[in-house]
């Protein structure tokens, strides 16, 4: 298997379509989304208890607006056309007015963006949400984001959309923006040096990796990237003690325990050191065969690794055993447990 950072990231931030609109054009989609709102409403798929001016300015009203014209485009065949009056039933077609679905699209989230930002400036056109509206502006595009319009406007500044650019669309909830609002912009700066390809896909998946991979020394975090595997940034996710705890051991332990220490707890982490580190990875072995597709479960449960697993290390760490020895005796003793599994949880 491949470390993380041996090939190009797969993740790569959606593009914006381009949109240059003049007044006139701008005029007409608009018409052309109210004739559309007022069909979905008196066919009952949406409420008919707000118009147009209610919707652009309420993310979660436009959101679903968006969603049910959708799921319900033949609701609306024949006001979505082109040219030609021919129905436009995908996102490449270009309606009458010249544009795409797409580039309608992110007119509507745009400004809908803006009236979320001017509600919270308390008065249109004034403060710093202006400016960092206007730095969003490029990216602004995607229905996805209205649930996000509000963390954008509460959560960021300015200098996390200069050090993030486009990458910042990589982030698709809240709890994600939030944990990058709590990060300096040099943070992000050193994580992207440290990463280097893997970025996006650790700001994508793992932000709350970011802090930690900038505290890591770089020669624990190739260890990290090498015995973890794609775990390797989940693990980096994790609260800082445990990284202390796991980083203390040597590199040989870390990587006979492999891409499960991304999800285990302190106990058991603490249980398996107890063995000579080449018994942990075929004790391991032996646990994954006994227990099959409850191991994973059983191995992140705190109480297995203080009432369970305690005994078994112990009882396999001195000696010198053969390996068949060994093996044997661990495949004995973890068998013997299975039938008790219930009785230990429910303790």
């Amino acid at each position: 298997m491949n470390s993380p950072s041996s090939a190009p990231s797969r993740f790569e931030p959606p593009v914006p379509p381009p949109v240059n609109l003049d007044q006139e054009t701008r005029k007409r989609i608009v018409a052309g989304v109210k004739a559309v709102l007022a069909r979905l409403q008196k066919k009952r798929l949406l409420p008919d208890d707000a118009g147009y001016s209610a919707i652009i300015a309420d993310p979660d009203r436009l959101l679903r607006f968006i969603e049910t014209y959708r799921a319900n485009r033949d609701a609306a065949a024949d006001l979505v056309v082109d040219a030609q009056g021919r129905p436009v039933a995908d996102d490449e077609g270009l309606l009458h007015c010249r544009v795409t679905l797409p580039q309608v699209e992110r007119l509507l989230v745009a400004t809908c963006a803006r009236k979320v930002f001017e509600s919270l400036d308390g008065e249109s056109g004034r403060g710093e949400r202006r400016l960092l509206l206007e730095d969003l502006r490029p990216l602004l595009a995607f229905s996805w984001q209205l649930p996000l319009l509000r963390h954008y406007a509460m959560l960021l500044d300015r200098r996390h959309v200069a050090a993030l650019g486009s990458d910042l669309l990589l982030l698709r909830d809240g709890e994600g923006l939030r944990t990058v609002a709590g990060l300096d912009r040099a943070v992000l700066r050193q994580a992207r040096q440290a990463l280097g390809t893997d970025f996006r896909e650790v700001l994508a998946t793992a932000p709350a990796a970011l802090e930690n991979v900038v505290w890591l020394p770089s020669r624990h975090l190739s260890v990290v990237r090498e015995a973890l595997q794609d775990a390797a940034w989940r693990f980096c996710a994790r609260e800082r003690a445990y990284l202390e705890t796991v980083m203390a051991r040597d590199p040989a332990f870390i990587k006979a325990v492999g891409p499960v220490l991304a999800d285990l707890p302190t106990e058991t982490v603490r249980e398996l050191e107890q063995l000579p580190v080449q018994r942990v990875r075929p004790l391991l072995n032996v646990f994954f065969t006994v227990f099959e597709g409850e191991a994973e479960t059983l191995l992140v449960d705190p109480r297995f690794g203080r009432k369970v697993l305690s005994g078994v290390t112990s009882s396999l760490s001195g000696g010198h055993m053969a390996n068949d020895e060994f093996l044997e005796l661990a495949y004995l003793k973890l068998t013997a447990l299975k039938g008790r599994i219930d009785a230990i949880r429910g303790t």
